[in-house]
């Protein structure tokens, strides 16, 4: 069975920051993770980011993602950024595209 959810941030009646993800058998996935330009830098896409991390490594879980930039932000430059921020959480490229980058992050087990 799969388990897809969604976790938001609300700044405003209007304005939000969401995560969605899905947890499968085998692994968690980020499915999107949106951010208001207004509200980045401010640690908030850090923070859904570290919830669903926390979840995978409790069942001991894989989690996936394609990064892909998205607005008027050069493509490259846009994609070297995410994938900077990724790697922070212990992801690591497992492929690169033009516009699009898969990673993966291995579960980290609690001693």
């Amino acid at each position: 069975m799969d388990i897809v959810a969604e976790l938001k941030w609300q700044f405003a009646p209007k304005d939000f920051a969401r995560l969605k993800f899905t947890e499968t058998d085998s692994a968690f996935s980020i499915d999107m993770m949106l951010v208001p330009s207004s509200h980045r830098g401010q640690g908030v896409g850090s923070e859904l980011l570290k919830n669903v991390l926390i979840l995978a490594d409790a069942k001991n879980k894989v989690v996936n993602l394609t990064a892909r930039p998205i607005g008027a932000e050069l493509k490259k430059q846009a994609l070297d950024r995410l994938v900077s921020f990724y790697q922070n959480f212990g992801f690591r490229v497992t492929e690169t595209g033009v516009t699009v980058v898969y990673m993966r992050r291995e579960p980290i087990t609690q001693s």
